[in-house]
């Protein structure tokens, strides 16, 4: 009787197994690239797809500085939507409703 106790309460802690990270598979749904610019001027947006950028301005005093382009992908499959930060070369080689495969 004492084994078959045992057996009861370690069988689901045994049973369990290691989740393995499987790459991410989805579609691209949308693009979204900003230029390089100083951090307080006006600076092109430009996006793909149904994203929109809502600009809500921010008042505060600080040291200018330069912010470097950046280049977003937005992959969605059936369970989640990720945004995934790309180079340049990544950026204009897919399109949309292409299909990637991203590695965690």
């Amino acid at each position: 009787m004492r084994k078959l106790y045992y057996f009861i309460l370690l069988f689901p802690l045994l049973s369990c197994e290691e989740r393995v990270k499987e790459p991410f598979v989805g579609y691209i749904v949308g693009k979204e690239y900003s230029a390089e610019h100083m951090c307080h001027s006006d600076y092109k947006h430009t996006i793909e797809a149904g994203f929109t950028h809502v600009h809500t301005p921010h008042v505060h005093v600080h040291h200018h500085h330069m912010i470097e382009a950046e280049y977003i992908l937005h992959v969605a499959n059936v369970e989640e939507l990720r945004h995934v930060r790309v180079d340049s070369h990544f950026f204009n080689s897919y399109k949309l409703l292409d299909k990637v495969t991203i590695k965690n």
